[in-house]
């Protein structure tokens, strides 16, 4: 059985605008959509529309779901001044799902733009936004997502960071809400016996896939059964986020709104394994 858009939407909905009346004070004027209802629109955009702001404005009020709809221009500036919010309702949401032991850490680059384009970019400058793609083996400009999501690749952590970073640049940063002895499966990258100490007095075991020169392997019981069948969990992951959510083509004029973007990406990535994990069962 498949979910219906409106379930969907509905669901959002709901669980942004409890968030709202938690977190942001009531407005002292009547608006045309309140905040929920933009922050509902940014996270529908990315789902259904590549994270296009002028489809989804078009289609959700074309098809009735807002009777009333604010104009491309006044929604972008809504939505800016939401963008704390935006990133407190992935915080929020992802905490719900910080109950396993056993999570998956990778990066992806986020262009900006052809790295022919960089020296006339406006919203970024600077040799750190020059990234490489070992898995693609391809030079980008831009930034950087580390993402760290559960067993079954909702997303549960995430860093932005310059796409000149290392991945293990934001180990600390982005392990830090995960529960104590947890496990974090990571590529080859993430090999550094130094950060594997200062990781383990939090409690926090990374477990990078071994380069064959190193003396310090994984027993098979932990490569055959731990490692190997979960590391590609985080590659479906990202496929969502580029094929669906438009992740690797964002459109965006400010780096606030790019930022926006990604956070809304990541949410509505949660509400898709979700919804169809549960329809599924």
């Amino acid at each position: 059985m498949k979910t219906d858009k409106e379930t969907i939407i509905t669901t959002i909905y709901v669980i942004i605008d409890t968030l709202c009346q938690k977190t942001l004070p009531v407005p002292s004027q009547k608006q045309k959509l309140n905040d929920a209802q933009v922050v509902t629109i940014a996270i529908c955009s990315a789902l259904f529309f590549n994270n296009n702001h002028d489809k989804a404005l078009t289609w959700l009020h074309a098809a009735g779901y807002f009777p009333q709809m604010l104009s491309l221009s006044r929604f972008n500036r809504r939505i800016h001044r939401l963008k704390d919010f935006v990133e407190y309702s992935f915080e929020s949401i992802s905490e719900l799902f910080l109950t396993k032991k056993l999570y998956i850490q990778d990066s992806m680059p986020l262009p900006i733009c052809k790295r022919a384009r960089a020296s006339r970019n406006k919203k970024v400058k600077g040799r750190k936004f020059y990234g490489y793609c070992a898995a693609k083996e391809e030079k980008f400009f831009g930034f950087r997502l580390h993402l760290i999501v559960d067993t079954d690749g909702i997303p549960v952590s995430l860093a932005i960071l310059p796409g000149a970073n290392h991945d293990i640049t934001p180990m600390h940063e982005i392990t830090f809400p995960l529960p104590m002895d947890s496990t974090v499966i990571g590529d080859k990258a993430y090999n550094c016996q130094f950060t594997e100490q200062s990781l383990a007095e939090f409690g926090i075991t990374l477990m990078p896939v071994r380069r064959k020169n190193m003396k310090k392997q994984w027993s098979l019981f932990q490569e055959n059964l731990i490692i190997r069948p979960n590391r590609k969990q985080i590659e479906t992951t990202f496929s969502i986020l580029t094929e669906i959510m438009g992740l690797d083509r964002i459109k965006a004029r400010t780096q606030k709104g790019f930022f926006i973007k990604v956070y809304a990406a990541v949410i509505a990535l949660i509400f898709h394994i979700t919804t169809k994990k549960n329809y599924a069962a």
